[in-house]
C-alpha cells in the first residue's frame, strides 16, 4: 500500500531543520515561513517553473552543488523522505562496517581482499535507467517521481549530471541505482564480505578466485556507463594461518585502508602457558599460530585531521582569537551530538564515535597528540614562528590538557551553541 505522499503545507512545513533558522533569522517569524512553504507548495505542484536555484563548489576534485532556494530544499527533503521509506534502506556507520570486516579478518583460512572503487559515480549515472527503477518503486507517489525526474533532467541539461552530488534526493537514489549490482555480489558464493560505502567497494573472497576473471566479471554487472577506477583498486592476498615456528611474531601478513581505518592482519605464535611447573603450548592449538586484526586511524585521516590543527593555529597567528582556537582544538579532540538534517535522527559524532572501531592504545591518536604538542611549544618552524609569542605559559598549560587519546578513551563531550560552532569550522570550509 503507497504511503500519503503530499506535498502540501503540513508536511512540507515538517522538513524545516534547526540549521534553516540558524541561517535565516526571518523564519522566526511565522508569517515569513508561512510564505516560503506556500511558494513551496507552489514550486512542487508546477514542477519548478522558473528552475531550480543552485550553487555549485569543489569538494577535492569532484564538483559538487546545493540548492540555494529554501523552498525548493523542502521539497528535495520530502522526496528524499518518500524515498527512503518506498526503499528501505538501511545504512550502516563507518564503525559499525570496521567491525564486521574485523569478524570476518580474523579467520586462519586464506583469502582475498578486493578494494575496488567506481570511477566518477554520480558524474557517471544515467538517469534514463535510474528513472526506470524510481519508476519501479511502488511504494512511491507519482508526484514525488514527477518531481524526482524533472530534478534529473533540469540538471542533465544545465550540469550534465543526472544525480547532481551534495543535492538532497542523490545519496539515496545512488542506492536504488546500484541495488541490483550490490544483490548480485553479496550472492556470489565465493564471496565471503561485501560493503559498499558510496562509490568505494571492499570484498572477501576464498583464495581460489582469479583477479582478472573476477574483477572482470564485477565490472560487467555494474550499471552500463560505470567502471571501476583502476588506478585505485588493489588486491591483497592473505595466506593460511601458518605452523608456530614458521612465522615471526607480529608478522602483518595483508594490511588496507577502507572507510578512514587501517587494518592490519597479524599472525602471532601462541602464548605459552605453566603447566606443573612444565612449559607447554595451550592446548589443542600447539601446531597453529594466532591470528588477530589491529584497527587503527587511516594515515591518510591523520593528514587532515593535522591539517586542520595547523589552520587553527595559523588563523590564530592572524587574528590574535585565543578563545577561538582553544575552542577548535577542544571541538577536534571530543566528542558532540549531531542532529540530522530531518531532524529524523540525533547521532554522536567526534574523535571517537567517528573512529570508535579502533583498537587502543592508537599509534595514531598519540602521533596527533605529539603533533598537538609541537604545535603548542615549539617556537621553530614557518607555522610555530608566526605565533609563538602569542601564546603565553598559561595558555600552553591549557592547550596542552586536550589531548585525542584522552578525548577517545574517555569519551569525552562538549557542548557549542550553533552560532559558535559555525565560526569554529569555517576555517576548515
Amino acid at each position: 500500500m503507497t504511503r500519503i505522499q503530499a506535498f502540501n503545507e503540513s508536511t512540507l512545513a515538517r522538513h524545516f531543520t534547526k540549521e534553516d533558522f540558524y541561517k535565516d533569522d526571518l523564519l522566526s517569524s511565522e508569517k515569513y515561513r508561512k510564505k516560503v512553504v506556500e511558494q513551496a507548495v507552489q514550486q512542487a505542484d508546477e514542477l519548478f517553473p522558473g528552475g531550480i536555484s543552485y550553487n555549485s563548489f569543489n569538494i577535492g576534485r569532484k564538483k559538487s552543488f546545493s540548492v540555494s532556494d529554501l523552498s525548493q530544499k523542502l521539497i528535495f527533503r520530502a522526496c528524499a523522505t518518500h524515498l527512503k521509506r518506498s526503499f528501505r534502506q538501511h545504512n550502516k556507520s563507518r564503525s559499525q562496517i570496521a567491525r564486521e570486516i574485523r569478524v570476518f579478518l580474523i579467520d586462519g583460512t586464506p583469502y582475498k581482499i578486493f578494494r575496488l572503487d567506481i570511477k566518477s559515480f554520480f558524474e557517471n549515472i544515467d538517469g534514463r535507467r535510474l528513472k526506470d527503477r524510481v519508476d519501479s518503486l511502488k511504494g512511491l507517489s507519482m508526484h514525488s517521481k514527477n518531481i524526482l525526474n524533472e530534478k534529473m533532467v533540469f540538471f542533465r541539461k544545465e550540469e550534465g549530471v543526472s544525480v547532481p552530488r551534495g543535492v538532497e534526493t542523490s545519496a539515496v537514489l545512488s542506492e536504488i541505482y546500484l541495488a541490483s549490482f550490490d544483490k548480485y555480489v553479496s550472492s556470489r558464493e565465493e564471496v565471503f564480505f561485501y560493503s559498499r560505502f558510496v562509490d568505494d567497494l571492499l570484498i572477501i573472497t576464498s583464495d581460489e578466485v582469479v583477479k582478472e576473471n573476477f574483477e572482470e566479471n564485477l565490472e560487467q554487472a555494474l550499471p552500463k556507463g560505470l567502471l571501476f577506477n583502476k588506478e585505485k583498486g588493489e588486491v591483497i592476498e592473505v595466506e593460511r594461518r601458518k605452523k608456530a615456528g614458521s612465522v615471526c611474531n607480529g608478522n602483518v601478513v595483508g594490511a588496507f585502508d577502507y572507510l578512514g581505518f587501517r587494518f592490519s592482519v597479524v599472525d602471532t605464535v601462541l602464548p605459552l602457558v605453566r603447566k606443573k611447573h612444565k612449559t607447554e603450548e595451550n592446548s589443542g592449538a600447539a601446531t597453529s599460530s594466532f591470528r588477530s586484526v589491529n584497527v587503527d586511524i587511516s594515515s591518510r585521516k591523520v593528514k587532515r585531521v593535522k591539517e586542520k590543527l595547523c589552520k587553527a593555529f595559523y588563523s590564530f597567528s592572524r587574528t590574535g582569537d585565543y578563545k577561538l582556537l582553544k575552542d577548535r582544538v577542544r571541538f577536534l579532540t571530543t566528542n558532540r551530538e549531531f542532529i540530522k538534517k530531518d531532524n529524523s535522527t540525533v547521532i554522536p559524532v567526534g574523535v571517537y564515535y567517528n573512529s570508535s572501531a579502533c583498537d587502543m592504545p592508537s599509534k595514531q591518536l598519540s602521533k596527533i597528540d605529539g603533533f598537538l604538542r609541537y604545535l603548542i611549544f615549539s617556537n621553530r618552524g614557518r607555522l610555530p614562528s608566526l605565533y609563538a609569542s602569542k601564546l603565553s605559559k598559561e595558555r600552553k598549560k591549557e592547550l596542552v590538557k586536550f589531548s585525542f587519546s584522552y578525548g577517545f578513551e574517555n569519551r569525552v563531550h562538549k557542548r557549542f551553541s550553533f552560532d559558535r560552532l559555525s565560526k569554529i569550522v569555517e576555517v576548515w570550509k
